[in-house]
């Protein structure tokens, strides 16, 4: 049984409110196959992920990038908190090569599931002991 009381924090953002939640779902998904809790926060407007993004402390962030305003999103969220494991979630690769110039540790092609995200988790190793 876990014991464990630190709840995973992280954001989602994606214009695309659909691929928003479905990628909020598979991180979910996700956590609870691992037994831990996990509170999503969900954005699919920039100024609000950015201005909720500076106040809050987050254990990870998925972020879409599907056009150079995201790019400039997820730029933004590295430099407001460089502790916290980007992942980056687009419908092409189009954008893979200058999300990596930023803090990104994965490059999810979607539809995000919770087996692409328990892959990365388990290639990175980044999600194993978030928070502790």
């Amino acid at each position: 049984m876990n014991t464990r009381t630190h709840v995973i924090s992280v954001a989602v953002y994606d214009t695309i409110s659909e691929d928003c939640e479905t990628t909020a779902e598979a991180v979910r998904e996700y956590y609870q196959r691992r037994g831990e809790q996990a509170s999503v926060r969900t954005f699919t407007e920039s100024q609000g992920f950015l201005t909720d993004f500076r106040r809050r402390r987050y254990d990870m962030a998925f972020l879409a990038v599907n056009n150079p305003l995201d790019l400039a999103v997820a730029h933004n969220a590295g430099q407001t908190d460089r502790a916290c494991p980007l992942i980056f979630v687009s419908d092409t690769g189009d954008y893979a090569i200058e999300a990596f110039r930023l803090p990104a540790i994965d490059y999810i092609l979607k539809p995000v599931t919770w087996e692409r995200v328990d892959e990365s988790a388990e290639r990175r190793g980044c999600f194993k002991k978030c928070g502790d």
